[in-house]
């Protein structure tokens, strides 16, 4: 969809709440009608953010809008090796397969020169990172990113390497090879080391190393967030958040399972910076108790009585977390961001206050 198709789709439902330029500006939070009007006539692009306000805004009709630039569905072309690589590895049939991610797979290379040498593939059949849908190439560079950060974690690194390349074959795809000191006699990208060895048949990968690295490498990413989490319909989170917005500036009890300076139970390697609890009244829609960062506390907690400052919004799970801090505590958003970026980095979010 081109950014003039999508200034269409903006007019209409401008149109649709008969609402002015002004008026459309105001409830996104631009300064002038101009840049409604750049929008519409598709001479401006939707940034992140105000399509984040227009669905929370206007509804299930935004949603309708954007879906086209979120799509994770795999698109294939028939002639491509890569395409076929994520075919076969959707479908159970690639070995090398690790785990599905909203916006690509991951896979183990076929050699292992370099131990751990990983692949994120883009499920989207596109030649350059930017032809993506906006929407989509921020989500999967923040994918990337944790895919780095276990393979690293899983394969103890001390460098990461990381290369775009597709001069072989274009397909979207990212290599991420774990580094380290004195793995090539010289210092430098692993391609001095030559095709021959690089892809030497002593360096294949075995069924032993398939065995023992593809289940730790699932485990490392789903510790980190990393997996195709479930998604709620435009109605359903509307529904939800109309439960939680009147708890803002409310006193509520949380009951602290993972308090400060504790570790991830599933991930032993992060620690809590602060308190994180649940509120036990609230259950949210993945059926379980409604989560809560505790801030403005420097001690570990067993329970606590608060107020909700804020509520930070996830747009990638079904679940948002409360921000409960003492009564009358001042918090700055990029205060909030800062305490919560050890867990909120991997999802895509904003506070709501």
């Amino acid at each position: 969809m081109t950014k003039k198709e999508i200034g269409q789709r903006i007019r209409e439902i401008r149109l649709s709440k008969g609402m002015s330029q002004e008026a459309f500006a105001k409830l996104l939070g631009y300064a002038s009608r101009s840049s409604v009007n750049k929008l519409e006539e598709g001479a401006a692009e939707l940034s992140f953010d105000k399509a984040a306000i227009l669905i929370d805004k206007v509804g299930p009709e935004a949603l309708d809008l954007l879906l086209p630039l979120a799509s994770s569905t795999p698109a294939f072309e028939n002639d491509c090796p890569i395409c076929q690589r994520v075919s076969d590895a959707l479908s159970g049939t690639n070995p090398n397969f690790v785990i599905e991610l909203s916006t690509g797979i991951v896979c183990l290379g076929d050699n292992q020169r370099f131990p751990g040498y990983t692949y994120f593939v883009s499920k989207t059949h596109v030649h350059e990172l930017h032809e993506l849908p906006r929407f989509t190439e921020r989500k999967f560079l923040c994918e990337m990113a944790l895919v780095e950060e276990a393979v690293s974690r899983v394969f103890k690194s001390d460098k990461m390497n990381i290369e775009i390349l597709g001069n072989g074959d274009p397909h979207l795809h990212v290599h991420l090879i774990p580094r380290h000191n004195g793995d090539l006699t010289e210092k430098g990208p692993i391609w001095l080391a030559g095709k021959e060895e690089l892809f030497g048949d002593c360096y294949k990968i075995t069924s032993a190393q398939q065995k023992f690295w593809i289940p730790a490498l699932q485990q490392e990413i789903k510790g980190l967030g990393g997996t195709q989490k479930p998604c709620l319909s435009t109605y359903e989170k509307g529904a939800y958040r109309r439960q939680t917005h009147p708890l803002l500036g409310k006193e509520v009890h949380v009951v602290v399972d993972r308090p400060l300076g504790s570790h991830h139970p599933q991930d032993p390697i992060m620690i809590y910076p602060v308190n994180y609890g649940y509120i036990e009244s609230f259950n949210a829609p993945d059926g379980e108790k409604q989560d809560a960062y505790i801030l403005g506390i420097g001690e570990p907690l067993k329970e606590f009585d608060g107020i909700v400052i804020a509520i930070l919004e996830r747009d990638d799970d079904v679940e948002d977390k409360l921000i409960v801090a003492p009564r009358k505590a001042e918090i700055s958003d990029q205060e909030i961001e800062k305490q919560v970026a050890f867990q909120e980095k991997y999802f895509i979010h904003r506070i709501f206050h």
